[in-house]
């Protein structure tokens, strides 16, 4: 016996398939613009908030890079907003603080000496701004 289907049937079918190759190609695009993953040993307070920095020694990262961000509790997606190579003893101490999460300058370089052992307020490194993505 023959069936027949009707003009919308075929419509909604085909509506519904293209939906499905649109989520594979953005899942795809996703994936490819996904640049690294930037780990973190502790869970500093700063990462609560949207927007965020890190302090690193080297960096391969460009404003605008997609990033996982890993810590011990949490992952998520981030977004790169800006990054600028500074001398260490340039980076404002409000923004130092927080970074390392401490309360005073001298602390805040012990904190990164855990990382970097060979840093100093002269060393170059990279100020990287993060803004946290959805997982839209």
């Amino acid at each position: 016996m023959e069936t027949k289907t009707s003009k919308f049937e075929v419509e909604k079918r085909l509506l519904k398939h293209a939906f499905h190759i649109e989520i594979l190609e953005t899942c795809q695009i996703r994936v490819k613009k996904m640049k690294e993953i930037i780990k973190f040993r502790k869970n500093y307070p700063k990462m609560q908030d949207d927007n965020f920095t890190t302090i690193r020694e080297n960096s391969t990262l460009k404003r605008g890079d997609e990033v996982l961000i890993k810590t011990p509790l949490q992952q998520f997606r981030a977004e790169i907003t800006s990054i600028h190579d500074v001398k260490l003893f340039d980076i404002p101490t409000y923004t130092l603080l927080e970074d390392t999460g401490t309360a005073h300058s001298t602390e805040a370089l012990h904190e990164l000496r855990q990382y970097y052992p060979n840093l100093t307020w002269n060393s170059y490194v990279y100020l990287i701004g993060i803004e946290k993505k959805s997982l839209k």
